[in-house]
């Protein structure tokens, strides 16, 4: 019941306040010594530290950040992180169809580059600096967990239908301010968790590690931890 309760919440939010909550999603002062969660599961002996990430935060975030990573590190866990990053292999014009429909979900292109005109205000945001894993002292033997950009819209598709992309949405330069009307935007829920968080959630729980490290964006923690609980982890550090 818990888990439909936290579910539904969260889910209410997403419907009825996508824009703040996308927002309050990506930007954040956030404190990582005070909102990271430790789980531990008795029968298997297991431990995961949840680092809940901000997408662009101030530089004393990050550098917290990896400050607990190091300690982490130090203590012989194993580290996954987030990343939805498109699959290399599709063609331009496969990829530039997957763009124009993420875009039409999020109201962006979350490309991150200098002439990405269509990404939102709080981007560019003063003494703001965008997350990057290099700068928290993540490194190549670390694992990204997660779904590329491509099939979480193919799963959308499987599921509601092929996303419609109006002539605006067609017309528009990739990095141009987007300012096409889409009915896509109703799927920035399933965009975000529906599909990625019982992918991640699986992977994680099938691990043989008994130190786990998970570096994902805050949400997540909301949709992953029933499943965590189901499984046998009991927080022992933090709180829900």
């Amino acid at each position: 019941m818990k888990r439909e309760i936290i579910l539904l919440i969260f889910l209410t939010f997403f419907l009825t306040s996508c824009g703040s909550i996308l927002s309050s999603y990506v930007v954040s002062r956030g404190n990582i010594e005070k909102d990271y969660k430790v789980l531990k599961n008795h029968k298997t002996g297991q431990h995961i530290v949840f680092l809940p990430m901000i997408h662009l935060g101030k530089r004393e975030y990050f550098d917290a950040a990896r400050k607990k990573i190091d300690s982490l590190r130090a203590e012989d866990y194993s580290f996954y992180y987030e990343n939805i990053k498109m699959e290399s292999g599709l063609d331009s014009l496969e990829k530039n169809l997957y763009e124009q429909k993420v875009r039409s979900i999020l109201g962006f292109n979350p490309l991150l580059v200098n002439n990405n005109e269509s990404l939102p205000k709080s981007f560019k945001k003063k003494k703001y600096i965008l997350q990057d894993y290099n700068l928290m002292g993540l490194n190549r033997n670390d694992v990204k967990i997660d779904m590329p950009e491509n099939i979480i819209i193919d799963s959308i598709e499987v599921k509601y239908g092929k996303l419609k992309l109006s002539e605006c949405d067609k017309n528009t330069g990739t990095f141009e301010k987007y300012e096409c009307k889409s009915d896509n935007e109703k799927f920035l829920f399933a965009f975000t968790h529906e599909f990625r968080d019982s992918y991640i959630s699986n992977k994680i729980l099938n691990l043989k590690e008994k130190k786990i490290v998970m570096i994902y964006g805050k949400m997540h923690w909301y949709f992953l931890y029933p499943d965590f609980k189901k499984a046998g982890f009991e927080i022992v550090k933090g709180k829900i």
